[in-house]
């Protein structure tokens, strides 16, 4: 009985597919560095990959509590671009709705994925886990954001200039 529940849903599922598919760019619906397993691999942000105001910021920080104001607003910032890039994702004319719908869905659910890691796991750039939070690993914890959040901005600015 088992098999057959089985085989009935496998069944379906291959009828149902081509009727809600539609194919985005290649490559649109992966971001990487969304898993503990890379998480030791990730680039050290600065330098080109920031903003010109982050570097300044971080330059002319005096503590680390000023370094942390550096990282949260860089942290912000990336996720308000990551907004406007989705909003005019949504906007092209070029995309049915639908498709439209799942890969904005999709790029939610990664900065969801983001937040668990960085925040729940408190994963350092490094990839190692604390138990314990203290205020070094708040910024820990924000460059594990910063750093997934920019590959994700790349990959969303990438997939909007293949539509």
């Amino acid at each position: 009985m088992k098999k057959l529940v089985f085989l009935a849903a496998v069944f379906v599922s291959f009828i149902a597919q081509p009727a809600f598919s539609y194919d985005l760019p290649q490559g649109a619906l992966t971001y990487g560095l969304t898993s503990i397993q890379n998480s030791a691999d990730d680039p050290v942000y600065g330098g080109n990959l920031a903003s010109t105001e982050f570097n300044i910021c971080m330059s002319e920080a005096p503590s680390g509590g000023a370094a942390s104001n550096c990282l949260s607003d860089e942290s912000g910032k990336i996720r308000k671009e990551i907004d406007a890039l989705m909003h005019q994702f949504y906007e092209s004319i070029t995309l049915p709705a639908d498709a439209k719908i799942r890969y904005i869905d999709s790029v939610k659910t990664d900065l969801h994925k983001i937040d668990y890691l960085c925040k729940m796991f408190n994963i350092d750039s490094t990839g190692e886990m604390y138990i314990v939070y203290n205020n070094h690993i708040r910024n820990e914890i924000i460059t594990c954001e910063i750093s997934r959040l920019s590959v994700l901005r790349d990959s969303v600015t990438r997939a909007l200039s293949d539509v």
